[in-house]
């Protein structure tokens, strides 16, 4: 709901954005709330897109 004040809008958009934030789950690794639509839950660790994709390796670079 609108109002005709922009700066109370503002701090209600703002203030709704932090809730919505801290409902988030946090990624384990980085620590940060994942705003993202998806992500992988890992033996019950949350674990963002991007940091999924920094701990990418080919299976060539594994050694025994």
């Amino acid at each position: 709901m609108w109002t005709n004040d922009p700066v109370a809008d503002y701090l209600r958009h703002e203030i709704e954005a932090e809730q919505w934030l801290e409902r988030r789950p946090v990624c384990s690794i980085c620590g940060n709330h994942i705003q993202e639509e998806i992500a992988l839950k890992l033996d019950g660790e949350w674990i963002c897109d991007k940091c999924v994709s920094e701990n990418r390796q080919w299976i060539d670079e594994y050694d025994d």
